[in-house]
């Protein structure tokens, strides 16, 4: 549950840096503000997944090789 509303105030301070940087939909804030929000964010979702993945022993290897093939799918796109 708190790994679920972690992500979601990350999603929130993601379109709130989207906003600011297109300067669409003003805000007050601006984007060094923005920015701080979002790694703010970040790093408390970090911290759940740390610990989802240290509970329930997922590997950091499975992790990072699955993030490798994304990052791979997505350069592909990329020349399309």
């Amino acid at each position: 549950e708190g790994l679920a509303e972690e992500a979601s105030e990350l999603a929130q301070a993601a379109l709130k840096v989207a906003r600011v940087l297109r300067a669409e939909n003003p805000t007050p804030m601006n984007i060094k503000i923005a920015l701080g929000h979002f790694t703010e964010e970040t790093a408390d979702v970090l911290l759940y997944l740390q610990e989802v993945r240290s509970r329930y022993g997922i590997s950091l290897q499975v992790i990072s090789d699955i993030m490798t093939q994304k990052q791979d799918r997505w350069k592909e796109r990329m020349k399309e």
